[in-house]
């Protein structure tokens, strides 16, 4: 039986597959090293590692857990409030250690690479939860995301999940 990786997954020409979307950012920074994504310096390379960590271990559960209920499943209403708490709490604290302009400072790196796909679904969903906006009263997660959003390659990323979002609604 042939090892199935959790999504996502990047299979290389070779067949090898490169699994989780950190591990699959840090092989396309190795592969690809121009332009730059993570700092020459150890700390800056450490501070773009923590957003990463931060965004895949405390932000991204807590809103995967309410996609269920998108497509149907109803979930309980304290376990919906539980979790938007969590994700305010953690939006919080991403506000507090955004750098500014971009997540980690100066250029845009992995940081913002990780954190924009989960902003984008929160931006989308936490208000079909009746939670307030995740950049309302963030003006520095606010205009990060309006750097994010005015970049091309982020724009067309972000058009195309919007895409994907609007038929999986469908359904």
């Amino acid at each position: 039986m042939r090892w199935a990786p959790p999504s996502p997954a990047l299979e290389l020409d070779n067949e090898q597959v490169v699994a989780e979307s950190e591990i699959i950012n840090e092989f396309l920074e190795d592969k690809f090293p121009a332009p730059a994504l993570l700092p020459k310096d150890a700390e800056g390379r450490a501070r773009v590692r923590s957003f990463s960590r931060l965004n895949d271990l405390y932000i991204d559960p807590p809103m995967r857990a309410l996609l269920p209920q998108l497509f149907g499943k109803k979930l309980d209403g304290t376990f919906i409030q539980e979790r938007i708490a969590d994700l305010n709490n953690r939006l919080d604290q991403l506000e507090g250690a955004i750098a500014a302009p971009w997540a980690a400072g100066e250029a845009f790196t992995l940081a913002d690479a990780a954190l924009a796909p989960t902003i984008f679904l929160l931006v989308n969903i936490m208000p079909m939860f009746g939670a307030k906006a995740p950049l309302q009263a963030r003006p520095k997660l606010a205009a990060w995301w309006g750097q994010v959003q005015a970049r091309p390659s982020t724009r067309q990323t972000l058009g195309e999940q919007q895409a994907a979002l609007a038929a999986m609604m469908k359904k």
